[in-house]
């Protein structure tokens, strides 16, 4: 959705808002009640990032808003998925390979999306995996979990932020 400047194509975000509408219409149709979305990195905030990400990520929020819209008009959960962990090159120097600041980072920024977008049900996270080093977008994926006891500590730190928001 973004132009080769990096900002916001608004005329490719209509044509995409136009099949998403469809998209959900039809599947609506046939008996789903809910849709995964994949992009939690653009709907949450770190006071680290430049003020230039922070704008982008209000506009992306914004943007987001209308799909969910569409997907409640059609009775669908909306959930979204994202890695564990995300991440970018900020969060790489501010978050480094600690784990507690990391499982920290991943409850706000759920706390972020359940605060200001109620519609959107849960977070699907995955695990295990990571972007290929070639990868040079500016949220790529970090393989961060690699233990049973990484994971059992990063469902301790995520649960008490998803009991709050039900």
């Amino acid at each position: 959705l973004e132009k080769p400047d990096g900002s916001l194509d608004h005329d490719k975000f209509e044509a995409v808002l136009d099949d998403f509408r469809v998209f959900c219409k039809k599947s609506a149709a046939v008996g789903f009640n809910a849709i995964t979305l994949d992009d939690l990195p653009h709907l949450a905030t770190h006071p680290a990032y430049p003020e230039a990400l922070q704008l982008k990520i209000a506009q992306y929020r914004e943007k987001y808003e209308q799909f969910f819209n569409i997907a409640a008009e059609q009775g669908m959960s909306v959930f979204l998925t994202t890695d564990v962990m995300l991440c970018n090159d900020v969060l790489e120097k501010e978050l480094g390979n600690s784990h507690p600041k990391i499982f920290d980072f991943l409850a706000d920024a759920c706390k972020q999306v359940f605060m200001r977008h109620p519609a959107v049900a849960g977070i699907i996270t995955r695990i295990g995996e990571c972007d290929s080093q070639d990868v040079r977008d500016k949220f790529r994926s970090k393989l961060t979990i690699k233990t049973p006891k990484h994971a059992r500590e990063m469902m301790k730190r995520l649960l008490p932020t998803f009991e709050r928001f039900n």
